[in-house]
């Protein structure tokens, strides 16, 4: 039975089934959890909440307890739990961020998520072994992969613009792709995440957002299941943009106060979209509203705290900071990935992200990320091929250039790590490719093709 009650009369241990105002406005993924510490109740009243709805059970209704004790007093862990009718994680129910998605400041520890109804072949309760492939099986999955979504983001962006319902199942199903191809070898589709277009920027950046929280959610060993709410989340976070008018959203020009205060609506809106879309769970929902948050207060739509956001809001807002840095933008020339990589370091310092987040994303991506294209300390040029995630500083090169610039046709293969001859070589800087006239997807691609044998200097 549902029961109104003022805020002051929720006590630990009730079951929560509705509030008096929007759960967005609040740090509780959904409107339905069991109060399991006096805190939440002071965090309620802090949001704005006077009354919630309660579940009693009209049969089982407890009688007042005894003059001197208190019902919480008597409650067992049963009764401390959720209903048998409602969803549960092996560590209890799937209803907060205290449960259903951790909280930034949790040590980033595997993380566990409930099914979103998906067909049963897709789910997987836990990571599979590391199934891996080579880059060069996995890159053309993962450019098929990256090319698909760019098509369906672009659709969803285009039916919100609309104003009709957002095709869930569609996205789904590409990033169930995308994370299939992050588990077969994740540099591959990391890579993709290096293709940028300045005409669809809003496509592109949901897309390589997505596979870089996907490559970091991977990192932190999340299963599949959490994975899969994350990717979804991160895939739709800028959907609220379709609710600003085309002429702010590209504008070609810096924007005005006024109009920056209209673009930081885009969160909330696209919040609320996403929770009008049916099937849609609310772990996937929190990159929308939280990636503009700051770990001090400092950001928005709420301006709410670490100990407030989740962690798939957190991840979101550490792979949407280095995704547009790292793209050219009428307001700033793109920085070159370890450039990005310093000034998250530089953002995280001033308090605004966790750093032990872009801690594990830097260990993710690689301190030079495939495809990079490096100057060596003997003036010769190469596009990064492989990572060695334990030797961050000596990934394998494809060498493209000469001391003097002239090509080295085909690419010669240079393992930093395993050099024998002198001189050892080692990474000076990274380069801008187009100047120099190195595309470095062509020269992967022609490497997967060609396969040079092996060099070590």
């Amino acid at each position: 039975m549902r029961q109104r009650i003022p805020i002051d009369q929720l006590a630990v241990g009730m079951h929560v089934v509705g509030l008096d105002i929007s759960w967005l406005r609040t740090p509780f993924l959904c409107n339905r959890w069991t109060v399991s510490d006096p805190s939440q109740v002071e965090t309620l009243k802090k949001c704005g909440a006077r009354f919630v709805d309660i579940e009693v059970e009209e049969a089982d209704e407890p009688a007042p307890p005894p003059e001197g004790e208190t019902a919480e007093e008597d409650l067992t862990s049963e009764d401390r739990s959720i209903s048998e009718d409602r969803p549960t994680t092996p560590s209890g129910p799937q209803t907060s961020l205290d449960t259903a998605v951790p909280r930034a400041t949790e040590t980033l520890q595997p993380t566990e998520a409930k099914p979103e109804g998906r067909p049963a072949q897709t789910r997987r309760s836990t990571l599979p072994p590391a199934a891996r492939t080579s880059l060069d099986e996995e890159l053309p999955r993962a450019r098929e992969t990256h090319t698909a979504a760019k098509n369906i983001i672009a659709k969803v962006m285009g039916d919100v613009r609309l104003g009709r319902e957002i095709n869930t199942e569609e996205a789904g199903k590409v990033v169930d792709s995308m994370i299939d191809s992050m588990l077969h070898n994740p540099d591959a589709l990391i890579s993709m995440s290096r293709l940028k277009s300045y005409d669809e920027y809003t496509f592109f950046h949901s897309v390589n957002t997505a596979i870089l929280a996907l490559g970091l959610g991977r990192h932190l060993s999340m299963n599949r299941d959490s994975l899969y709410l994350m990717g979804l989340g991160v895939f739709l976070h800028d959907v609220g943009k379709m609710k600003i008018p085309l002429e702010i959203l590209n504008k070609p020009a810096r924007l005005t106060t006024e109009e920056y205060e209209i673009i930081k609506q885009h969160a909330l809106r696209g919040a609320e979209l996403l929770t009008a879309t049916k099937g849609l769970r609310e772990a996937a929902i929190r990159p929308a509203l939280e990636h503009h948050e700051r770990i001090n207060g400092t950001g928005y739509p709420f301006g709410r705290k670490q100990e407030e956001l989740s962690l798939f809001g957190m991840i979101g807002a550490v792979t949407d900071i280095y995704d547009a840095i790292t793209t050219d933008r009428v307001y700033h020339k793109a920085m070159q990935p370890h450039e990005a990589l310093q000034y998250l370091y530089q953002v995280a310092q001033r308090g605004h992200i966790q750093a032990e987040l872009v801690s594990r994303f830097v260990r993710c991506i690689g301190v030079y990320p495939v495809g990079s294209c490096v100057r060596l300390n003997t003036n010769e040029l190469g596009v990064v091929e492989r990572l060695r995630h334990e030797r961050p500083l000596e990934p394998t090169i494809l060498m493209v250039r000469d001391a003097q610039e002239a090509p080295i046709a085909p690419p010669r293969v240079l393992d930093l790590a395993a050099q024998t001859r002198k001189p050892i070589r080692s990474i000076a800087g990274v380069l801008l490719p187009l100047p120099h006239g190195i595309d470095p997807n062509a020269i992967l691609d022609e490497a997967i093709r060609s396969r040079p044998k092996s060099w070590v200097a």
